[in-house]
């Protein structure tokens, strides 16, 4: 058993499989319905398969490396992109970053990060050279990132979003000024439209460099906040639709790196587009 996987439930008592997606979220539920089943889920040291977690019952897993499998769309020359689903921490304690590192090793350092409900392409370097050329590229923003993103109201037209973006530690979210203010940073994005059917549209978003919640503070800035956003957006309208998760995903990434000959030069990342799943709605749904 991986130290990685030895955890603490927190929280009234429960049944093991709903502690489980709590306690585990960076792991898909089927893996975790596998190993319940296996019976390779511990309970305060003792193998269970079902039941009741009291809290502060200490969890941990038998699962190695190669039980894990992560939708890994590129990985080449240093470079590893691999696909983060919705709900999972790109970083910390227990995290994507994490689990990636626990499957390939802790050699592997994350480039960026995703917020926890925005799914998408997330890029690792696996060396340390590889590490210091995309950071670079990430600074100097000749790594550019595309997003899909499903947004209130209807878009008309291609345009670039700029402003000033200020964060709010103790809220935990930014906010976003038309004019220059001290402390905050100029910001900008490029937001076409793909489709809209009056109420919503679909829209692509072309992003070099980026902060944190940019693109969600920078849209609903223009009163065209993406669905399922509870930070930014409207629970009331968000509930109407069925929207509970972050309808934004990072789709695309170009890699353009001057000055050097790295085979990572000109390459170009894309989701497979059944993964894409931001669209105009058909009904209610999550």
């Amino acid at each position: 058993m991986s130290d990685y996987f030895c955890r603490v439930y927190r929280g009234a008592p429960q049944a093991l499989h709903k502690v489980l997606m709590l306690v585990y979220p960076d792991l898909p539920y089927g893996l975790l319905a596998r190993l319940s089943k296996r019976r390779d889920v511990f309970v305060n040291g003792v193998r269970c398969d079902g039941g009741m977690v009291a809290d502060g019952s200490e969890l941990s897993l038998y699962c190695t490396p190669a039980m894990v499998h992560l939708n890994v769309v590129q990985k080449e020359a240093g470079l590893l992109a691999v696909y983060k689903p919705k709900g999972v921490p790109s970083d910390g304690t227990y995290s994507f970053e994490g689990l990636v590192r626990y499957v390939y090793g802790d050699s592997v350092r994350m480039l960026h990060r995703l917020d926890t409900n925005t799914d998408g392409l997330l890029l690792f370097a696996t060396d340390e050279p590889t590490y210091d050329l995309l950071s670079a590229g990430m600074r100097t923003h000749t790594i550019i990132k595309y997003y899909r993103a499903l947004v209130w109201g209807e878009v008309d037209r291609a345009q670039t979003l700029r402003g000033y973006l200020a964060k709010d530690a103790q809220k935990g979210r930014v906010r976003i000024y038309d004019a220059p203010k001290e402390d905050a940073v100029s910001v900008a994005c490029q937001v076409t439209p793909l489709m809209t059917d009056g109420r919503m549209t679909v829209v692509d978003i072309c992003l070099k460099g980026g902060k944190t919640h940019q693109l969600r503070a920078q849209l609903a800035h223009v009163g065209h906040w993406i669905l399922g956003d509870g930070k930014y957006g409207n629970d009331r309208i968000n509930k109407e639709y069925g929207y509970r998760k972050q309808q934004l995903t990072s789709y695309r990434v170009e890699i353009h790196l001057s000055e050097t000959d790295s085979p990572l030069d000109g390459m170009v990342i894309t989701l497979p587009e059944d993964i894409v799943d931001v669209h105009l709605p058909h009904g209610t749904r999550e």
